[in-house]
């Protein structure tokens, strides 16, 4: 029986969101970007272009997907506590 990977859905596509994903990819046996998720949606079409995955501009459709077993949280600091 294999192991399944974990499905990764990245919230907020600012500068560090693409270390992120880099990172995740270097972890390609174990996980899979399968979402990301910006208020910008031009900013998540670029993202899914070279990453992969779905788009989506609420964090709430990205927590409802049910390919997304991880949500990574790349908001700025302030927005953490209502997110």
């Amino acid at each position: 029986m294999g192991v399944s990977k974990l499905g990764v859905g990245i919230v907020g596509l600012g500068l560090i969101a693409r270390t992120h994903a880099m990172a995740y990819k270097q972890l390609a046996d174990v996980v899979d970007i399968v979402a990301g998720c910006d208020i910008d949606r031009s900013a998540a079409m670029r993202f899914a272009t070279e990453f992969g995955g779905k788009t989506y501009s609420d964090m709430q459709d990205v927590i409802n997907d049910p390919d997304v077993d991880v949500v990574d949280l790349i908001l700025p600091h302030h927005l953490h506590y209502e997110a």
